[in-house]
């Protein structure tokens, strides 16, 4: 089972107390998503692990930290968004690792996570905004050191597979096979390739590999 526990903390962008909410254990039992989003019950988590601040929207993993390069982080977010919206909260998260920290990869988290949020909400076209930003950052990603694994790719094409983006999705299913990956990371690969070649945009999970 998942427990919670709340505590107050002081935003760091307007110095209000709020209550935050925290997860003190879960587990996850059975198989993930194509895109590794977790089984039950780790996945209905994903309304916490993102601290938000009432009072004027700030959002970020830990409320009482601001962005390193703080004056930065002001000029560019002079206002934040208000209102209950998990989705904005997570893009706007994204944004601030992507435009003021440019660390890339907790972008990528970020976004992603909203994307999942998008899902729950059954809101398709937000979801697909959200997944586009996330195959933004994996760009940055691939392009850096170490070269991607054939389980990256695999995860990025899945991304892109569910934005629509499906020249792309095959370009990165390439590179994986490319890789000669094995044993069930191979398999997923070709489960991913049918669900490309036949432009599905529905979430699967790894459990529908063919044994």
């Amino acid at each position: 089972m998942t427990t919670y526990s709340s505590k107050t903390v002081v935003c760091a962008y307007c110095g209000k107390e709020t209550e935050v909410t925290e997860i003190n254990s879960t587990n996850a039992f059975g198989p993930c998503d194509l895109d590794l989003r977790p089984p039950r019950m780790q996945r209905s988590t994903i309304h916490v692990t993102l601290q938000v601040c009432p009072h004027c929207g700030y959002a970020a993993s830990d409320l009482e930290k601001t962005p390193e390069n703080l004056e930065k982080f002001l000029n560019i977010f002079p206002t934040l968004p208000k209102g209950k919206d998990i989705v904005a909260h997570y893009c706007l998260a994204g944004d601030i690792w992507r435009l003021v920290d440019e660390d890339h990869d907790r972008a990528f988290g970020m976004y992603l996570r909203g994307a999942w949020c998008a899902d729950d909400l059954g809101a398709p076209d937000r979801a697909k905004e959200l997944r586009l930003l996330v195959i933004e950052e994996a760009r940055h990603l691939l392009a850096a050191p170490p070269p991607p694994t054939p389980d990256f790719l695999l995860r990025i094409s899945d991304i892109a597979r569910r934005a629509m983006e499906f020249d792309y999705a095959n370009s990165l299913l390439k590179q994986a096979k490319d890789l000669s990956p094995q044993g069930f990371v191979a398999k997923v690969i070709d489960l991913e390739q049918k669900l490309v070649d036949a432009k599905d945009t529905a979430c699967h999970r790894v459990d529908e590999v063919e044994q």
